[in-house]
């Protein structure tokens, strides 16, 4: 998967994730060990990376490779993540036993994102 911008490269399987710089093909940090990587997307603007696992919805910082935020919360693994092309909500399936649904944070409110934004606030409420 290319980032935003086609800056980066993230690679990702069943345990790990890589980014590397497009350009060079250089690792940008360490790989990120997740239980589990089931979907990923880019924010509106770049500047964060959302991954969904068995653990939760961590949020990455594309440039370093570091998790800036892990939220738990939903005690069941997610998957198919999609952030809304303005940055206002994240979306994840939610595997359950005898049915799935759907998780809806409200990530302008967690993060400070919009389209035009490039700052995070960890601050917000989960929706």
């Amino acid at each position: 998967m290319f980032g935003w911008g086609g800056e980066r490269l993230i690679v990702h399987g069943a345990e790990q994730l890589h980014i590397l710089d497009s350009e060079t093909g250089e690792p940008v940090g360490e790989p990120i060990a997740g239980s589990g990587n089931y979907g990923l997307a880019f924010s509106p603007n770049g500047e964060l990376l959302a991954m969904a696992t068995s653990a939760g919805l961590s949020v990455i910082d594309p440039n370093t490779g570091k998790e800036k935020h892990l939220l738990r919360g939903t005690g069941q693994t997610l998957f198919g993540l999609k952030i809304s092309s303005d940055g206002n909500y994240t979306a994840a399936g939610v595997k359950a036993t005898s049915k799935g649904g759907i998780h809806i944070w409200n990530t302008k409110a967690i993060f400070g994102l919009s389209k035009d934004s490039s700052t995070s606030n960890p601050k917000g409420n989960e929706s």
